[in-house]
């Protein structure tokens, strides 16, 4: 499933929303309690401008975090959470400019 969380980054990043939303649910069906497929989901609702199903994916978030939890696997629900930072595109590397130097007389 990594392999698929990370193409539904990378395809959030590019704007492909809706093939996003596909590669998501799929992720979704494999691992219902994958947190990083969650997190990208309520990513893609939020930039898709539905506010309501992310909040509702966010609650179901504080859920899967909770029983991780309780189960003990906290190692593994901060893993994930580590992990879904959703990265922004780094900016572009300016080129230094060429100063021309005056000799001062």
């Amino acid at each position: 499933m990594s392999y698929h969380l990370e193409l539904a980054e990378t395809l959030l990043l590019l704007g492909n929303l809706d093939l996003t939303k596909s590669v998501l649910e799929k992720c979704l069906e494999a691992e219902a309690d994958s947190i990083a497929a969650h997190c990208l989901m309520g990513e893609l609702q939020l930039q898709s401008g539905d506010r309501e199903r992310a909040r509702h994916t966010l609650v179901q978030i504080r859920r899967i975090v909770t029983a991780a939890r309780e189960k003990g696997h906290e190692a593994r629900a901060a893993r994930e959470a580590a992990r879904l930072v959703v990265p922004t595109p780094e900016p572009v590397e300016k080129k230094p400019q060429k100063v021309s130097r005056k000799k001062v007389s």
